[in-house]
């Protein structure tokens, strides 16, 4: 699985794909501040992760579009660190083999496990929002 999603974020790149994704967005995400890149990206990733809830899957979709738009400027990681972070992220919904099963049960409902999540997503988003503001610097990132 993970060389076939490898393969296919690949293909995106050399096919030309992920530059159609770039240019049919509204641009100008190279001028945003160092803060509000990854206070975009990371909710974006979260939102995402509800239409593709395979982990390995979401960096695999979603660096190759990425890094055309972090070579307009800032350092690429900036851009990718919140993606890669965030692709962990599955609290909204009960997507995970284990959630999955207990699901299957009938022990809870989606609602039961969506609103939890939504406060666990958005704490995720300032979490790594925060990391990345403090090691960033640190690190050359921002």
């Amino acid at each position: 699985m993970l060389g076939g999603v490898t393969s296919l974020g690949a293909l995106s790149s050399r096919s030309g794909l992920a530059k159609w994704l770039v240019d049919s967005t509204p641009g100008g995400l190279e001028h945003w501040s160092v803060l509000g890149i990854p206070v975009l990206i990371s909710p974006f990733t979260v939102v995402i992760h509800l239409m593709l809830p395979v982990n390995p899957v979401i960096p695999g979709v979603m660096i190759p579009p990425i890094m055309l738009v972090a070579a307009a400027g800032k350092n690429p990681a900036l851009y990718a660190l919140p993606v890669i972070f965030t692709a962990s992220c599955a609290f909204l919904l009960p997507l995970d083999a284990v959630p999955l099963v207990t699901y299957g049960e009938g022990y809870y409902q989606v609602v039961d496990m969506f609103l939890p999540g939504l406060v666990l997503s958005a704490i995720w988003v300032v979490v790594i929002v925060t990391i990345l503001m403090v090691v960033g610097p640190a690190t050359g990132i921002s």
